[in-house]
């Protein structure tokens, strides 16, 4: 029996519907089934029925059976498809910018399909005209769409017919507007608020939510096209322009106003204004400048600091601007070498132009705390002072121990030699003589020894009060000036009439007053004191008589902390500590003793609160737990005496509390030189077992490898680095239950800048026994070696033909702390020696940069 299957497949239109299935078989009198259910045959053959099948891939199966049961079969693979496409990710969407005037209409579907459009809802798939243009997969669909305009909006209707021209009977509706005209919106002004001190220019700028072209002014409720300075940068949507000729204690405020491609303009005023702090007042005759330290942010503009550790590879003191404590203005510049830390020479530095073989005065204020020389070659010790690093014939005035709240204020002369510029330093330490402590300094002065104008005449000099001093006492000396004067006076004082020496140095613009702390006796006795009041070769003086007597030097005040030297506390809990204090009285004025409480805590913010930290006795609170050295000193004008004791702060709940971690600083370093990392850690010791903390050091980033040696779990550490570059260290402290860890910014920086030639200076003719020395001034950071040479009297010190010098240890030379200058340092001074018979010497100082060159 022949048949025909199928002769065609009708779709329902839903799934799991039934799809007609019709054919033809050639026995009529055959009876049909298709996949299992029974065709109506008609007399011609043909026969139909209903099979229900889901979309997707099925298999249709026709059998027809004749009377005599004998049966035939015809299968065939179709695939239904009874749905429409699905329609998506239609685009634009929102407001478009107003000058938008095309755009393309887009959407996908997710089977290849035919899509049209409408501007109007409801429209039938087969009476839509407009058409899209699809993809090569016929999944992607797209319209250019022109001639829009600012305002309106367009709504889209699409619909889309799949290959079985399965059509969708919803609308899929695109709709988007354009925004009607306006000018830009501006926003993000800056600067705004106060500048620092110092700022001389900055950057004007601001945003526009549009292309734009801004112009500023500084006068208000200007049109647009009045203003006449545009924007360097403008066209875009960011705008900036350079501000210079800004000054200290001006306001400042710009109006702005942009318009847009639509030629849309503003019609109001977007104003930028900001200030900026006054800093020091002018004075064209000190050549330095910020010399109150009040401009800069996080530093002192114009200078820079300096380290004699941090050239050896590293320092533990600190840098930092104080506006707790200033001598005048708002702030001052400390220096912090903390007591247990690295001793130091430590300099807060500002190169100056000068004029050769000229005298020049610099004075500023000074104010210490706990400043004590640690190790010095000098007869004397050298704290905090005002110098310069280029003079070797320049000793200054230092302060040392403790001041207090009490600024001393200290002043130098000296002459210029052949110098065209030098360093001017305000300083912890000094050449071979590195010091611990807390040094503040303010109002530095560097000025040229003027010339007097008119007549001059010391009238009146004599000791204060009068009669006689206690030995070891400051005394003080009125003074007055006659005469037509302008400028400074400088008075120069001989405390014992001894060839001009100048034992104090004064400087003022007063024709009257009172030059304090000028001399100081320890022995008894009557001396005539001279003062030579001078302007560069102009000079008078005048002396009087000061009597020391016999009844004492001054003594140190006797500081004790009441009560046992080592002490429990809880955190947060406040405890009291009450002191005795003994002095002699010595010296008065002022007759009266300054206090002052300290501690070692190195936690931001601090750990330690005293609430009366300016009186003897005090309530403390300690807001971390771990081990601190609470100190008082007395301060009688000249001399402190100290007590400590130690505290230790456990936690106030009884439960186990996290290690605090304190790394310290950022820093800097050169290669090949290696950072040593002590830092600081304190614990409550739980839990017990273990009572111990394990240390764990790690680079957290950086270009190149880090080696912590002697291991990186050990507390302190020396770091090594293989590459320069910025790298972050993390200390991570564990008492075995909890964890705490601190980091720091280590800046790595390469070698092998060669080093330009460098001046040196020193004597030419020196005494036997005298000592001398030799100072050098390279125009970069750079170490400095010395050699010597040596011949009998009338002899050339230098080898020829081939001999070398006598070796160093039968030379004639005695060393008092041979010197060498550590990259970082750009001036310094050579060897300090002396010669023990007569001869003739060479000393030879050979400057070499960080490789070695």
């Amino acid at each position: 029996m022949a048949w025909l299957l199928p002769a065609a497949l009708v779709a329902a239109g839903a799934e799991a519907a039934d799809i007609r299935v019709e054919g033809v078989v050639s026995d009529t009198a055959a009876t049909v089934s298709v996949n299992g259910r029974a065709a109506a045959v008609q007399p011609d053959g043909r026969y139909s029925v209903g099979v229900p099948l889901a979309d997707g891939p099925a298999t249709i199966t026709a059998t027809a059976t004749n009377r005599l049961g004998e049966q035939a079969s015809r299968t065939v693979q179709v695939t239904i498809d009874s749905q429409p496409p699905g329609r998506q990710a239609g685009s634009p969407t929102g407001t478009l910018p107003s000058t938008t005037t095309q755009t393309t209409l887009s959407l996908t579907t997710n089977e290849p399909a035919v899509c049209r459009r409408a501007s109007m809802a409801n429209t039938p798939y087969s009476a839509m005209t407009l058409s899209f243009t699809a993809s090569a997969d016929g999944r992607t669909h797209q319209a250019l769409l022109t001639g829009l305009q600012a305002g309106g909006t367009l709504t889209t209707y699409v619909r889309c017919a799949d290959q079985a021209q399965n059509a969708n009977a919803d609308d899929y509706v695109i709709s988007f507007s354009i925004a009607a005209a306006s000018p830009p919106v501006r926003s993000n002004g800056a600067p705004t608020g106060t500048l620092p001190a110092g700022t001389t220019q900055t950057t004007l700028s601001l945003s526009t939510n549009e292309p734009a072209t801004c112009q500023y002014g500084t006068t208000p409720n200007q049109p647009y096209g009045a203003f006449t300075t545009p924007f360097a940068t403008t066209g875009g949507t960011t705008h900036s322009s350079s501000l210079t000729g800004l000054a200290g204690g001006q306001s400042y405020t710009y109006y702005v106003r942009c318009k847009d491609a639509d030629n849309q303009v503003n019609t109001d005023d977007y104003a930028i204004s900001f200030s900026v702090t006054q800093g020091d007042p002018p004075d064209p005759n000190n050549l330095l400048l910020n010399p109150g330290f009040e401009s800069g942010t996080t530093a002192p503009t114009h200078w820079t600091t300096q380290s004699w550790q941090a050239s050896q590879g590293s320092t533990t003191c600190q840098f930092s601007l104080d506006a707790v404590n200033p001598h005048s203005g708002t702030r001052s510049a400390k220096i912090h070498c903390p007591a247990g830390g690295l001793p130091d020479d430590a300099s807060w530095v500002q190169a100056v132009a000068v004029t050769p073989n000229t005298d020049y005065i610099l004075s500023g204020w000074i104010r210490v705390q706990d400043v004590e020389p640690q190790q010095f070659v000098f007869a004397n010790d050298v704290g905090a002072n005002i110098s310069s690093p280029n003079l070797a014939n320049a000793f200054p005035s230092t302060t040392w121990g403790t001041t207090g709240s009490l600024w001393v204020q200290r002043r130098l002369r000296f002459n210029t030699g052949s110098l065209s510029s030098l360093n001017i330093a305000a300083r912890l330490g000094y050449f071979a003589s590195l010091t611990t402590g807390t040094a503040w300094f303010d109002d530095l002065r560097l000025e040229r020894a003027m010339t007097p104008v008119g007549t001059l005449n010391l009238t009146q000099f004599a000791v204060t009060p009068p009669g006689t001093v206690d030995l070891g006492t400051f005394v003080d000396f009125t003074y007055s000036v006659s005469g037509t004067t302008t400028g400074w006076l400088t008075f120069i004082i001989d405390c014992d009439a001894t060839s001009y020496s100048a034992d104090a140095l004064w400087i003022t613009s007063e024709l009257s007053g009172t030059i304090p702390n000028a001399c100081q006796y320890t022995t008894a006795g009557a001396r005539q004191v001279v003062a030579y009041l001078e302007r560069d070769t102009v000079r008078t003086s005048r002396s009087t008589t000061v009597t020391a007597g016999s009844g004492g030097t001054n003594q140190a005040p006797v500081v004790s902390i009441n009560g046992a030297a080592t002490r429990t506390v809880t955190k947060d809990q406040s405890f009291t500590l009450t002191s005795t204090v003994t002095d002699d009285g010595r010296p008065n004025p002022p007759g009266a003793l300054v206090f002052s409480w300290s501690d070692d805590d190195v936690f931001s913010p601090p750990s330690v609160e005293f609430a009366t930290p300016g009186s003897k006795d005090t309530s403390v609170t300690i807001r971390r737990t771990g081990t601190y050295v609470l100190t008082l000193s007395a301060f009688d004008g000249e001399r402190a005496g100290y007590d400590a004791v130690t505290v230790t702060v456990t936690s106030s709940s009884g439960t186990n509390q996290a290690p605090t971690v304190n790394v310290g600083l950022d820093a800097a370093v050169t290669l090949p030189n290696t950072l040593a990392l002590n830092p600081t850690v304190s614990d409550d010791g739980k839990p017990n077992p273990p009572a111990a903390l394990t240390y764990n050091w790690t680079k957290e980033s950086g270009p190149g490898t880090v080696t912590f040696s002697p291991n990186a779990t050990t507390k302190n550490v020396t770091a090594s680095f293989s590459a320069s570059g910025t790298y972050v260290l993390k200390l991570t402290v564990s008492d075995s239950a909890l964890s705490a860890s601190d980091t720091l910014t280590v800046t790595v920086q390469g070698s092998g800048v060669t080093i330009p030639p460098c001046t040196f200076t020193g004597p030419t003719s020196v005494q036997v026994e005298e000592r001398f020395g030799v100072g050098w001034n390279c125009p970069a950071p750079a170490t400095v070696v010395h050699s010597s040479g040596w011949g009998a009297p009338g002899s050339d010190p230098t080898p020829s033909g081939g001999t070398a010098p006598i070796a160093p240890d039968v030379r004639p030379f005695v060393g008092e702390g041979d010197f060498t200058g550590g990259p970082g340092l750009s001036s310094g001074w050579g060897s300090f020696m002396r010669l023990s018979e007569p001869g003739v010497a060479q000393v030879t100082l050979t400057p070499r940069d960080a490789a070695g060159n």
